[in-house]
């Protein structure tokens, strides 16, 4: 257990600090190393890390970045932002 709470608030710390000074990872990085970490030290086996996926969740994701991007190509947030300066 302690194995578990050490990687999880590592990669919590990393997540939170966006980009470490001295390395070159974001948080998707960050998370997926948080994640290989728990399979690699025993904590999670392959089929649980599988079990935890929510491929609901990332769909729904997928589906608003491809909107998100698309908004973005059409002006729409420069728009909205001649409109409402903050």
């Amino acid at each position: 257990m302690d194995t578990a709470f050490f990687i999880f608030s590592l990669t919590y710390l990393l997540m939170a600090i966006g980009q470490p000074p001295l390395f070159r990872i974001d948080r998707t990085g960050a998370a997926i190393i948080g994640a290989s970490l728990m399979v690699i030290s025993g904590v999670l086996s392959v089929y649980e890390a599988y079990e935890v996926i929510d491929y609901k969740t990332i769909l729904i994701l997928f589906g608003m970045m491809i909107l998100i991007a698309n908004l973005r190509l059409s002006g729409f947030f420069n728009l909205v932002l001649s409109c409402y300066p903050f």
